[in-house]
């Protein structure tokens, strides 16, 4: 059971991260919010980058807040992992 959990949160967690780096690589484009794949990108990313940004204060035309979310995402992972490992000991 703890292996299909591990598993499972490491895939969550890669999807979340790539997710946002898509988001972050089309942010350097002009792309119509119009289109589907874009507005599912966005209703996955924003809950996990509303509130960095809200805290971090873009920097000129730099926004660090992804690195802030990436950060994070990293660390409840491996919070996550953890916990499920001392409690299928």
């Amino acid at each position: 059971m703890a292996n299909f959990l591990t598993l499972f949160i490491d895939i969550f967690f890669n999807i979340l991260i790539i997710a946002l780096f898509i988001r972050i690589l089309l942010s350097w484009f002009r792309i119509s919010e119009d289109n589907i794949f874009i507005q599912i990108l966005f209703n996955i990313t924003n809950p996990i980058l509303l509130p960095f940004q809200k805290i971090i204060p873009p920097l000129g035309m730099i926004d660090f807040s992804p690195i802030a979310a990436f950060i994070a995402l990293e660390i409840v992972r491996e919070l996550l992992i953890f916990a499920i490992r001392l409690i299928f000991k």
